[in-house]
C-alpha cells in the first residue's frame, strides 16, 4: 500500500450466542478496530479493522480474533476501493463505473 494508506478489512464473525457480548467487548478494546456491529443474518458480529498491510492483518486476526473463546468461524473482506461515504466527496473520475 502507498505511504499513508491503510488497509481496511471487514471481519465477519460467527459467534456462539452466549459469547457475543464478550467478543464485542474484546474487539472494542483493540486499537486497530474502528467499528463493531452486532448484526442479524449469516454472521453475528462485524468488525471494521484498519491496519498497515496484509501482514499486520494476519497478525491481528491470529492474535485478537481467532483466539477468542466462542468464535465459530470468520470471513474477512478486504476493501479494494471506497466508492461512497456519507458527508465526504469520493473522487470517482479515474474509475470506469464497474458497479
Amino acid at each position: 500500500m502507498g505511504e499513508g494508506k491503510e488497509l481496511i478489512a471487514f471481519v465477519h464473525l460467527c459467534v456462539e450466542p452466549n459469547h457475543v457480548s464478550d467478543i464485542i467487548s474484546n474487539l472494542c478494546s483493540c486499537q486497530r478496530v474502528t467499528r463493531v456491529y452486532g448484526v442479524t443474518g449469516e454472521y453475528d458480529v462485524i468488525a471494521i479493522v484498519k491496519v498497515r498491510d496484509l501482514n499486520e492483518l494476519h497478525r491481528f486476526l491470529r492474535s485478537n480474533v481467532m483466539n477468542l473463546r466462542g468464535i465459530k468461524g470468520a470471513t474477512t473482506s478486504i476493501v479494494l476501493e471506497e466508492r461512497f461515504a456519507v458527508g465526504e466527496t469520493v473522487d470517482l473520475s479515474h474509475q470506469n463505473n464497474r458497479l
